[in-house]
């Protein structure tokens, strides 16, 4: 079984050195905005929103929240520590107000620019890992192979968006979320569905399995098209696994 890497993971860091970087990044401009108000005299409010604008930037190319987190603590913390009346959110000079909105105007950007960019290299690699596992299983095939490593790859094949869709089993007696309808026998319905960033939900038909299975984009993936005959026969799947009985052979 060939295994291909996923090559998102090969173009942001890590997840934890990530994660670190985004909270300590609105740490990092509140510290520099008050360290700063010692040399307010030879300082000037254009070089604190300057420095602080560039660990913005630096923290939203690692993470869109973290960037927009730490743009806001930038303009907050500017504003407080060195716009008049100090040490208030007050703003009374005009100057003033278009520096603090432009710095966390200009994080917000990069923010955004930065979520954009993650989510359309995550689809494209999904669309690319898609096709390569399609290709290798159908070149394996040619000899035979367990049947459990088949099934496995074949979800792979089937839908590479699937890679980006979390999953949970839904047990209240309502959802929040949008239902997933299934197709009536003989009627036309989309073989693709859009699956919103908030999730949807599809109730299973096995009545002895409760609740329904809810699946979810992945944070800051944003809204998945999913086909929707693989989410169907996923959810077949997870029926058939929580409803098998052990063999008698077994």
């Amino acid at each position: 079984m060939t295994n291909h890497a996923h090559p998102a993971s090969a173009r942001a860091l890590s997840g934890p050195v990530a994660r670190t970087i985004e909270i300590l990044g609105p740490v990092a401009v509140v510290a520099i905005a008050w360290a700063s108000t010692n040399a307010r005299d030879t300082m000037s409010i254009v070089n604190v929103a300057l420095v602080t604008a560039a660990v913005s930037i630096a923290v939203a190319i690692v993470g869109w929240r973290g960037g927009l987190a730490t743009s806001v603590a930038a303009a907050l913390s500017l504003n407080y520590f060195h716009t008049e009346p100090v040490h208030s959110l007050r703003i009374t000079s005009t100057n003033d107000l278009i520096a603090v909105l432009l710095l966390g105007s200009l994080g917000a950007a990069v923010s955004i620019g930065t979520a954009l960019r993650v989510r359309a290299i995550a689809r494209s690699d999904s669309k690319a890992a898609q096709s390569l596992a399609s290709a290798d299983l159908a070149a394996s095939l040619r000899q035979p192979q367990p049947l459990a490593d088949v099934w496995m790859r074949s979800v792979g094949a089937s839908s590479g968006s699937l890679a980006l869709v979390d999953c949970c089993i839904d047990l209240g007696e309502h959802t929040r979320v949008p239902l997933i309808a299934r197709a009536a026998p003989g009627a036309t319905i989309s073989e693709t569905l859009l699956l919103p960033e908030s999730g949807a939900a599809i109730p299973f038909a096995n009545a002895a399995v409760p609740g329904r299975l809810v699946l979810i984009p992945r944070p800051g993936i944003g809204a998945v098209e999913v086909d929707r005959r693989a989410v169907l026969a996923c959810v077949e799947h997870v029926e058939l696994a929580l409803t098998a009985q052990p063999s008698r052979n077994s």
